[in-house]
């Protein structure tokens, strides 16, 4: 059947964001920036490369994001049934080990789970200094991602 089949793509994901707060009364934070989606298809080699733009929202209290200033993103292993397309949109973000980095030999210094209702998620590493632990802080955000 059409559903067993395995995904015919193995993606990875680039990036790199920057916080900014948005604003004092609301207490709303953000995290944005540019970075690349690259995906080989399993079966015939080929490389697809999407350039997108990140962008993780949070509402509430405790989210005070000014103090990243940049923070590298990486996420490996991602399954695709269409390359990049199917991994643009929003995520909801949770609490993760990033075993699957940490498998791949990336040395993060955060990490963070990616999920959304279709069943599509991954783990998401941050390197950098102010990323530090970061990742229990992010749950409860959005991550959107979009095609530049």
């Amino acid at each position: 059947s059409a559903m067993a089949e395995p995904a015919k793509w193995n993606c990875r994901m680039d990036g790199d964001i920057h916080g900014a707060s948005v604003g004092f009364i609301i207490s709303a934070q953000e995290l944005k920036g540019p970075g690349q989606i690259s995906c080989k298809n399993l079966e015939s080699g080929e490389m697809l490369v999407q350039n997108v733009n990140f962008l993780m929202l949070g509402l509430g209290v405790g989210f005070d994001f000014t103090i990243v200033k940049s923070a590298h993103i990486v996420a490996v292993g991602i399954q695709s049934d269409d390359g990049p397309a199917s991994i643009l949109g929003a995520f909801n973000v949770g609490v993760t080990a990033g075993a699957t980095l940490i498998h791949a030999g990336i040395d993060v210094d955060a990490a963070f789970s990616l999920s959304r209702q279709d069943g599509l998620g991954f783990e998401v590493g941050m390197i950098g200094k102010d990323a530090v632990g970061l990742g229990v802080r992010l749950q409860g955000m959005t991550f959107r991602i979009s095609a530049n």
